[in-house]
């Protein structure tokens, strides 16, 4: 009788889990792992909306330095340049704009450049970038191969669209959605940047001042 208690009491103790308790603790830790799996989730989207507006505010502060700085030193062609089909004056568009300005001495250059900005990109998602290049026109230097540069100021966007502010031929001053006067800046150039997709927060409509330089008479040679 002894021996049979005994067996009896460590059969029971070293009995395995029942159906039930194994059930219940299966639920409890699928709980768990999903209240930790929704945690990781959230964050790791707070910690992309995150990066997304750092990476929004820096490309902003970007495209507003290099616009606000090269509007701030537009050349109309005058002089020996004014007599050249080739001399460039400013042009603008819906989807950009071209003239010559000049690059700031902080630079290291002071040369004279021709800048294009311009929208690319065929797809829904599309960017904002600046090419430009020495111009020979306003420098002298003999004929050659221009080093172009490139640079993109705004990485994604849904539509770029420019307008423009200033005096037309009667002398009214109203937007257009292009500039062609070969002899006058626009006074203003407005840009409106849609998102390149609907959660992306909007971007601030951008006003830059257009201003013209110091004048720049090129040589008869490069005529």
């Amino acid at each position: 009788m002894k021996g049979r208690a005994r067996n009896d009491v460590v059969s029971r103790d070293v009995r395995g889990f029942t159906l039930v308790e194994l059930v219940v603790a299966l639920a409890v830790m699928s709980l768990l792992m999903l209240v930790l799996y929704d945690g990781l989730h959230l964050g790791m989207r707070t910690w992309d909306a995150g990066s997304r507006r750092v990476d929004r505010a820096e490309q902003l502060r970007r495209l507003e330095a290099f616009l606000r700085g090269q509007l701030a030193r537009v050349h109309l062609p005058v002089g020996a340049a004014q007599l050249n089909e080739g001399a460039l004056s400013f042009h603008g568009d819906a989807s950009g704009m071209a003239f010559i300005g000049r690059m700031p001495a902080r630079t290291g250059s002071g040369a004279f450049y021709a800048f294009v900005i311009r929208v690319e990109g065929g797809g829904e998602v599309k960017r904002l970038a600046a090419r430009y290049a020495m111009a020979e026109l306003y420098t002298g230097m003999e004929r050659a191969a221009p080093v172009i540069r490139y640079e993109v100021l705004v990485e994604r966007a849904g539509a770029v669209r420019f307008e423009y502010f200033g005096l037309d031929e009667r002398g009214q001053w109203h937007w257009t959605g292009s500039w062609v006067r070969k002899r006058t800046l626009p006074t203003l150039v407005r840009m409106r940047i849609e998102p390149a997709a609907p959660d992306e927060r909007p971007w601030p409509e951008l006003l830059f001042r257009v201003r013209e330089g110091d004048y720049w008479v090129p040589s008869a040679e490069t005529s």
